[in-house]
Parts: structure tokens; C-alpha cells; sequence
């Protein structure tokens, strides 16, 4: 699902074979070394030489990888991953990717009873959205 926001596409789609991608997600997080850093727990403060989960995540999101490129005919390369856990009360404050290359997100575990998605804004109209 292709949605605009403003200038911004966002697209929204699911991983495929989901639940086994999830349990090596979660390994790959599960030995990474987090710590807290502003109000997350977080895998992005791992130096280069220490984040070899970043060629394991993505390799095992490869084939999805590869369909959104042949979708948007583009060439670009996955240049960082890391992941980030939140408890009741942590949140990630609003922050701007640049405008240059894709960002994206994969709710690893995610309860719409709990949780709430992540938030898009434009910069320059202010609207504001949150997919399902």
C-alpha cells in the first residue's frame, strides 16, 4: 500500500514468512549489545566493527529488500539497520531523516492494544499521519 504524505511516499507492506523472519530477527537482536540511549533501549551505539547483525538482518530480509527495489526501479544499498526496544513510557522523539534514500520500519512485536504507530510529519504542511 502506497500512501502520500505531502512530498513523502510511504509504503506500507508485510514481511514475507513473517513468523520465521521475526525468530531470526529476534536472535540477531537478542545477542547484539544494547544499551539505553535517550529514552529507547537500543543495538545503534555498536561500533562498525562490532554490528555484524547488520549483513545477518540483512540477509534474511533480502528477497524483501529486493521487491521494493524492483517496485520503485531503484538501486540504492541497506547502509545501517539497529533495532530498538520501548517499555510503558519510552518513546522515540520526532526526528528527520534528511531527504535523501529510504528509511523504514519493522514492528518485530507490535499489539495495537498497546502500542502505538509510528508517526509521520511533514515538515512542511505539519500533517500529520499514522498508519494502521
Amino acid at each position: 500500500m502506497d500512501i502520500l504524505l505531502g512530498d513523502f511516499l510511504i509504503h506500507k507492506f508485510k514481511i514475507s514468512n513473517w513468523e520465521e523472519t521475526k525468530i531470526k530477527l529476534m536472535n540477531i537482536y537478542d545477542k547484539s549489545n544494547k544499551d539505553i540511549c535517550g529514552n529507547v533501549i537500543t543495538n545503534w551505539n555498536q561500533s562498525e566493527r562490532t554490528r555484524e547483525f547488520l549483513k545477518e538482518a540483512v540477509a534474511i530480509l533480502k528477497d524483501d529488500i529486493e521487491s521494493f527495489k524492483e517496485k520503485y526501479r531503484i538501486n540504492h544499498n541497506v547502509i545501517d539497520i539497529w533495532f530498538q526496544e520501548y517499555h510503558s513510557g519510552m518513546d522515540h522523539r520526532i526526528h528527520d531523516h534528511g531527504l535523501y534514500g529510504y528509511s523504514s520500519v519493522v514492528y518485530i512485536e507490535y499489539d495495537p492494544k498497546e502500542h502505538e504507530p509510528t508517526t509521520f510529519v511533514n515538515a512542511k504542511t505539519k500533517e500529520i499521519f499514522q498508519p494502521e
